[in-house]
């Protein structure tokens, strides 16, 4: 479900008589998939494992467009539950690549791997290593590209800084909510 809070119409300029346009990008250009006046709205042609960019236009009586919301993300990708104190696998990483490089394809960008986002001395995500500060700012950095491109607003992180803190179960959940 697409809702108000996460879009936001336009309302500044709305009238009595003005309606709305839902828009979706699933690949590189935006289609319309609703119109009217609405608050929220639930997509049920979406598939799994894509991300999908949603924005808001509004028009008065006379048709005319009189604003738009910032664009934003939904990604149909199952994310692993992360909680405080469990000890994190490589899967959540993996999901969040993908989840990466499922916003990256609707600017038509080619995917990433671990391999080309982290340097040639920081060692891959792998099942019972430790999550590492470099493989979470790799991830952070290639999502805000791909979130500007779109142009998603991209607000800061709770640890902007993660280098020499314990990589926490919240480090995680937030990067995956911005994805959702």
């Amino acid at each position: 479900m697409i809702r108000r809070q996460r879009i936001g119409r336009p309302d500044h300029a709305l009238g009595h008589d003005a309606c709305s346009a839902l828009e979706r990008r699933a690949g590189t250009e935006w289609t319309t998939v609703a119109t009217g006046t609405f608050t929220q709205y639930t997509d049920s042609a979406v598939s799994v494992d894509k991300a999908y960019a949603y924005r808001v236009k509004a028009y008065n009586a006379n048709g005319a467009m009189i604003g738009e919301s910032a664009a934003d993300i939904a990604a149909t990708i199952a994310f692993t539950a992360v909680t405080t104190g469990m000890t994190v696998s490589a899967a959540p990483l993996e999901e969040l690549l993908r989840g990466v490089n499922a916003v990256r394809s609707l600017s038509g960008w080619s995917n990433v791997t671990w391999s080309n986002i982290l340097s040639a001395d920081d060692s891959l995500p792998d099942p019972g290593m430790l999550i590492l500060a470099r493989h979470l700012l790799a991830i952070r950095v290639r999502l805000n590209e791909a979130m500007h491109a779109l142009g998603v607003p991209a607000s800061g992180y709770t640890d902007s800084d993660v280098q020499g803190l314990i990589i926490a179960a919240a480090h995680i959940a937030e990067i995956q909510n911005r994805l959702r």
